[in-house]
């Protein structure tokens, strides 16, 4: 984010792999359907962040778990997460409250209006 005196611009890399950013796009926006996804994904929400920025932030999440697994040779496990996530979790501000954001239905992702 570049910033001078009272405006600020966030700046899009470009050299990076253009097709690899979409797939990890595409990606976080597929594991919404998990539950902890969801949680992460509302939490960015309430903290002010737009849908797109909420899903890329879901997408540097998954960068970190499988750079994280591909380091220490394991693969993931539902167990796993659950308690590496208990250990490091932290609690979003709860002074705005989305009630936008996606719903989970039988593995499909829908959107609610206000």
């Amino acid at each position: 984010m570049c910033q001078s005196g009272n405006h600020s611009r966030v700046r899009k890399r470009h050299a990076c792999s253009r097709p690899f950013r979409n797939t990890l796009y595409q990606y976080a926006w597929a594991s919404l359907q998990k539950e902890w996804a969801v949680e992460y994904y509302r939490r960015k929400r309430n903290e002010g962040k737009s849908h797109t920025m909420a899903l890329r932030a879901l997408a540097n999440q998954w960068v970190r778990i499988i750079h994280a697994l591909w380091i220490k040779g394991v693969r993931l496990t539902t167990r796993r997460y659950s308690n590496g996530r208990r250990r490091n979790i932290q609690r979003a501000p709860r002074d705005r409250v989305i009630t936008e954001g996606p719903k989970v239905y039988a593995g499909k992702v829908l959107w609610s209006s206000r």
